[in-house]
């Protein structure tokens, strides 16, 4: 039974060449190609995903952004960042007690069902485990509303500051390593084509 690879060469014929090429799809460089149709041909070299660059200067413009601001702009930015997380996180306690209030209801009829046999204790026992296991803890919420609420709207645009000089780096670094990447699939590539 021909797969994807050898259904051509089996119902068509094949070249040496034009076979190696088709199995390279799920091979080393071009392994980002086996989603593709196998029709597609395997371009003569890969270009680096845009992404990183791309994220990398939305960064940087986010960065000079917040570096820009007035001081009374950044404490608007904080206060409206600081409320957002405040909105955030008291929509996910509510979230959680709605769940457990779900779960506490399902426990109440469980604990007073009456199992119709003692083959059916162990069911009654799973289910209460599996609505234990459910529950859904606020603590972590509660402590970070907490640290939401304690800190000053500078210190929220201090942390996006942050995040976008990191994000800087980050990007900076990933592109770097996508342009690596890139080489390495072109070499790898360039070998198999060299070799035929």
């Amino acid at each position: 039974m021909p797969t994807g690879y050898t259904a051509k060469l089996m119902k068509e014929g094949q070249g040496f060449q034009e076979f190696v090429m088709l199995c390279a799809r799920a091979m080393g460089a071009c392994v980002i190609l086996r989603d593709e149709p196998l029709d597609k041909p395997i371009p003569e070299a890969f270009e680096p995903s845009p992404f990183a660059a791309e994220q990398q200067k939305l960064a940087v413009a986010e960065a000079s952004r917040l570096k820009a601001m007035s001081p009374e702009e950044r404490t608007a930015f904080g206060e409206e960042k600081k409320q957002a997380e405040i909105r955030r996180i008291n929509a996910s306690i509510a979230k959680s007690v709605s769940a457990n209030a779900r779960l506490a209801g399902m426990a109440a009829k469980v604990e007073a069902w009456t199992p119709p046999s003692e083959d059916h204790v162990g069911l009654k026992k799973f289910m209460l485990e599996q609505l234990d296991i459910s529950h859904e803890g606020t603590e972590y919420e509660e402590r970070a509303l907490a640290a939401a609420r304690d800190k000053t709207p500078e210190q929220f645009w201090e942390e996006a500051l942050a995040a976008a000089l990191g994000e800087t780096h980050y990007y900076a670094t990933e592109q770097e390593k996508e342009s690596e990447r890139v080489a390495g699939r072109n070499d790898w590539l360039r070998q198999l084509r060299d070799s035929l």
